[in-house]
């Protein structure tokens, strides 16, 4: 049980992780878009 236990944390943490990351990529793009009001292509630019 203990195993299976550990097993199902461990994906359910990764899972957490992962879409953290994905919602903090998101609002970085969102408000980097917002604020320069040229577009998305000049912010993507600039990270680059």
């Amino acid at each position: 049980m203990l195993a299976k236990v550990n097993e199902l944390n461990k994906n359910v943490v990764i899972l957490l992780s992962v879409l953290i990351i994905a919602i903090t990529s998101i609002i970085v793009t969102l408000i980097a878009t917002s604020e320069s009001g040229k577009g998305s292509a000049d912010s993507l630019r600039d990270f680059q």
